[in-house]
């Protein structure tokens, strides 16, 4: 059970009500249910609400609205409140129109939303145990910390790898319980990594690093509330892999269990990519990270049909240039490497609809068409 109904049955004991919020978790998503709770906290704060369930009814409704669903709130005499034709993610409709051919090679995959919006190291910034990485977009700010001073913060591609696996896993088959094969070989193939004996050695603790670290996200929403959400990668894992001999296989199967809250974050809010340009990329994390940006990056500005949108690079400095010093010549290094990985990205991703360039302190996405607006 989500951990935000135990917080809504303070609101109402009517089961009509519970279910209802059951239903509106499960279309939105745990994180727009959060804030719509926010906004509705906020008001009793100011204002005095007569009949708080009804209020944030009202509240989700209009979310839900907003994404094509129909909802029916029934009169007292009857049992249930129902959401009917649940719409998949506007985010994931949209951009699945122009993944169509993904779709079809069965190459079609997923990252969460701040996952595509922040990203972890590139490389091993030899962090103290304990030390906290952050990044931060201006809207969204992501922290980890490692769980285990046996691991440190998740860096490279390795961690990138197993989240898209994670994520892609979580988003078609709705289970928080993964497996992860009967060796340690067996699911290096599963995710597209090569079995040498330096990346056994780098997924091991790649892997055990992710697992045990923990996440926080702040943010602000579009009612200018404060969003604080903390998770854990899993709530528990049995890895039987044998160190000495990664193609062993085990009697038991490897197994992980994401998190409740990780779940939510990533079935509210999946962001498709093409698995064959994220795999093809893989040799630089830089150019994973801005492949599955641009694609958000791009959805955004169709969807809102913004023409363009002018990012400062000190900013994109901020958001993906872990490693690189705040100076000029930070900076300076750290633009020159983003355009020459944009390269790359560009070579395997063809912008049919949009234009990019850099404009000096700044970078520039122009769209050149709109998809249609959802009526």
């Amino acid at each position: 059970m989500s951990w935000i109904l135990d917080e809504l049955k303070g609101l109402s004991k009517d089961k009509r009500f519970i279910t209802f919020c059951e239903e509106a978790i499960d279309l939105l998503g745990e994180g727009r249910v959060v804030e719509e709770f926010g906004e509705l906290k906020y008001q009793m704060h100011t204002n005095k609400i007569d009949h708080p369930d009804r209020y944030l009814i009202s509240l989700l409704k209009k979310q839900i609205g907003q994404q094509k669903a129909s909802i029916s709130i029934p009169s007292k005499s009857d049992k249930s409140i129902s959401i009917k034709d649940k719409p998949h993610r506007i985010l994931s409709e949209v951009i699945q129109t122009e993944l169509a051919e993904a779709k079809e090679a069965g190459t079609l995959g997923y990252l969460s939303r701040c996952l595509a919006q922040t990203s972890l190291p590139h490389s091993d910034l030899k962090l103290p145990p304990g030390t906290i990485y952050s990044r931060d977009t201006g809207k969204l700010k992501i922290n980890i910390v490692s769980t285990d001073t046996n691991y440190g913060i998740p860096y490279g591609t390795i961690p990138r790898m197993i989240l898209q696996w994670i994520c892609t896993n979580v988003v078609k088959n709705k289970s928080r319980n993964l497996s992860l094969g009967h060796s340690q070989s067996e699911f290096m193939k599963i995710i597209n990594l090569n079995r040498n004996g330096r990346d056994i050695e780098r997924f091991r603790k790649q892997s055990l690093s992710l697992i045990r670290s923990v996440i926080s996200l702040q943010y602000t929403n579009d009612k200018d509330i404060d969003v604080f959400n903390q998770f854990t990668i899993a709530d528990s894992s049995y890895v039987f892999w044998n160190r000495k001999a990664p193609d062993h296989q085990s009697l038991w199967e490897s197994t992980v269990t994401i998190s409740e809250k990780f779940y939510n974050e990533i079935i509210g809010n999946p962001v498709p990519i093409d698995l064959r340009i994220f795999h093809a990329l893989s040799k630089s994390p830089l150019a994973m990270d801005i492949y599955v940006w641009l694609t958000y990056r791009i959805f955004l500005l169709q969807r809102s049909r913004q023409p363009r949108v002018i990012i400062p690079w000190i900013c994109l400095q901020n958001q993906f240039g872990a490693g690189y010093p705040n100076t000029v010549r930070g900076l300076t290094n750290f633009k020159h490497k983003f355009l020459a990985r944009l390269k790359d990205v560009l070579s395997h991703y063809p912008l049919k609809n949009c234009n990019i360039e850099d404009i000096g302190e700044s970078f520039k996405i122009t769209i050149l068409h709109s998809l249609p607006a959802s009526s």
